[in-house]
């Protein structure tokens, strides 16, 4: 049938990506399954390509289980978790808040416009939730790219026309490796109302990603600590130390982990993050950071914890957003996080090579650019008024960002003439 030929071209075509992945060093093992060990030097997620029936190439991101937790306990309906395994699979257990599809039944049918009332629905349903989110496959398998449930939802995805927000996401290793180091994430049919998922920091560095320390590191909000059932979670991440960061709160909550409080104002953040970075570096157990400069401070961190995945500050920005949405950085955090990246540098440089440029000096606002004058009509002795609103807002981003300023003054001036 139809459907057949669908899913062997796409066997096929994921076959040579993961052969020529292999053959190139990726790290992704294919046929025996994929290798489901945390490697620092590798992107996460890893992006790979998948040659479709129709011979259009799709790219997906194969997500760790630590990018897939993350995404998961995140504030917010950004992600969206497909679970491709089935219908009895899902009721014996899945990702909490996963969405059951049946793929390979909506993939049978191959005229869509001879399709019952129902079906159609169903194929609108899949578009408008997968469209504007992150759409991470959930199957079975740990060759995830050569699972046919993931597959076909990857042609459904096309089929439909959804529009997912970034590369569709593979979970990879399969709910299996996930269930293994996050078992409390999991639910059965119909506990979700009854066993709601209690606040949990998100990880940014999973165990043995790095070989510095902390050997893990989560950021989290304070009720990530001291709430009903959070307990629990703290003791199965193997969290062993809270540092709060800013203002000590008024009220700790009780909790078996050690209380480490870096005192700061919220006129100093980078300070307040990298005091608080080189507090962490010195803990010798898995560590949960809350405060106002929590995602920059982990930003700093993993700059100079992994080194060949935080080359610049954008992939800094990337990954820690990511994984924590609520996170802004502004000039002077990315000036911070540039200071960590070229020290990191200068200590995996290898023995006599050359030493790194110095490290950007810290941000200063640059001086304000004068507006050109302009000339009077001719025959008129009027002075030029006083700065329209519109132009003290371009000064005023001028002086932040020439670049971006020059660009916002041109559309305005081009929107009104």
């Amino acid at each position: 049938s139809q459907a057949n030929l669908a899913v062997a071209a796409l066997k096929v075509g994921a076959c040579c990506m993961g052969c020529c992945a292999a053959s190139n060093g990726s790290g992704a093992v294919f046929g025996g399954g994929v290798t489901l060990e945390v490697r620092g030097d590798r992107p996460d997620p890893e992006l790979r390509e998948v040659t479709l029936v129709d011979g259009s190439v799709v790219r997906v991101g194969l997500a760790s289980d630590s990018l897939a937790y993350s995404l998961l306990v995140a504030k917010g309906d950004s992600a969206i978790f497909v679970d491709v395994r089935g219908r009895a699979a899902y009721d014996r257990g899945h990702l909490c808040g996963a969405w059951c599809v049946d793929v390979a039944k909506m993939m049978g049918r191959s005229d869509v416009s001879s399709s019952d009332d129902k079906d159609v629905s169903s194929e609108a349903a899949f578009r408008q939730r997968c469209s504007l989110r992150t759409v991470v496959l959930c199957g079975a398998q740990p060759a995830a790219l050569q699972e046919e449930s993931n597959l076909c939802a990857l042609q459904l995805l096309q089929r439909v026309n959804a529009r997912p927000k970034g590369h569709p996401l593979v979970l990879r290793g399969g709910v299996t490796a996930f269930l293994r180091r996050f078992p409390f994430c999991m639910r059965r049919r119909g506990e979700e109302k009854t066993h709601p998922l209690p606040p949990c920091p998100v990880e940014v560095l999973a165990p043995g990603q790095s070989p510095m320390r902390p050997p893990a590191l989560y950021i989290g909000f304070e009720q990530c600590v001291g709430q009903p059932g959070t307990e629990k979670i703290l003791l199965a991440l193997g969290i062993g130390v809270v540092v709060y960061l800013g203002v000590k709160p008024d009220r700790v909550a009780r909790t078996r982990c050690r209380i480490v409080h870096v005192p700061g104002g919220a006129d100093d953040l980078t300070g307040l993050a990298a005091a608080a970075c080189d507090k962490l570096m010195r803990q010798t157990v898995p560590c949960l950071i809350c405060g106002p400069a929590a995602a920059l401070a982990s930003a700093l961190l993993f700059a100079e914890a992994l080194p060949k995945m935080a080359r610049t500050t954008d992939e800094v920005d990337a990954y820690i957003k990511l994984r924590f949405p609520s996170a802004e950085f502004d000039a002077a955090a990315h000036d911070a996080i540039a200071r960590a990246i070229a020290k990191s540098r200068h200590a995996y440089a290898p023995v006599g090579a050359a030493p790194p440029p110095p490290p950007p000096p810290p941000h200063s606002p640059p001086p304000e650019p004068a507006l050109t004058p302009v000339a009077p009509p001719a025959g008129s002795a009027t002075p030029r008024a006083a700065p329209t609103y519109v132009e003290e807002l371009c000064r005023k981003l001028l002086a932040r960002d020439r670049r971006r300023g020059e660009v916002a003054l041109h559309t305005v001036r081009a929107a009104f003439t």
